[in-house]
């Protein structure tokens, strides 16, 4: 298995899990219950995977990045998660938000060749985002944090594990 095939799984695998649990939200209002205060709830984790795909899209080739201002205000690093669901574009809109990116995300990916990992990112880029092969580990890790999230989410909304399910 190549590098990218490596990388391109764990993307796939992550975002997969996060998926598989949204998928499975089914009330509005479970969009915005939260495990303990002061967690996130799941729409402000999509929004925000949404958000960072497109950020991670900007440190490779910037001019396929959507210019979201009002997102990265609601979703990004250090923003302040609201419990009202009319706070928040509707959750089917940041799900779409988030798959388009992540689809953008793989279409760079599929186009790189193996000198295009060590390709630098752009001044501005966090310092553990250096090359563009760091930058989709970054993705894959990202997601496995806030997957672990709705994973509390998932079953204190009474759903079973989606791993090991038939």
């Amino acid at each position: 298995m190549t590098y990218k095939e490596r990388l391109k799984r764990a993307l796939l695998q992550a975002r997969g899990l996060t998926m598989g649990m949204l998928n499975e939200i089914a009330t509005p209002e479970d969009w915005v219950r939260r495990p303990v205060p002061g967690s996130n709830h799941a729409l402000w984790i999509a929004g925000h995977l949404g958000s960072a795909d497109n950020a991670f899209i900007g440190f490779m080739v910037p001019e396929k990045k959507v210019q979201r201002d009002d997102y990265s205000e609601m979703f990004g690093r250090g923003s302040v998660v609201r419990d009202s669901l009319q706070d928040y574009p509707d959750p089917a809109q940041l799900v779409e938000f988030m798959k388009e990116r992540r689809r953008t995300l793989y279409g760079i990916l599929d186009e790189c060749t193996e000198e295009d990992f060590t390709r630098p990112t752009p001044d501005g880029a966090p310092p553990f985002m250096f090359d563009w092969g760091s930058v989709f580990h970054m993705c894959a890790w990202h997601e496995s944090l806030h997957s672990g999230q709705l994973t509390v989410i998932h079953r204190m909304l009474g759903q079973p594990p989606l791993v090991g399910r038939e």
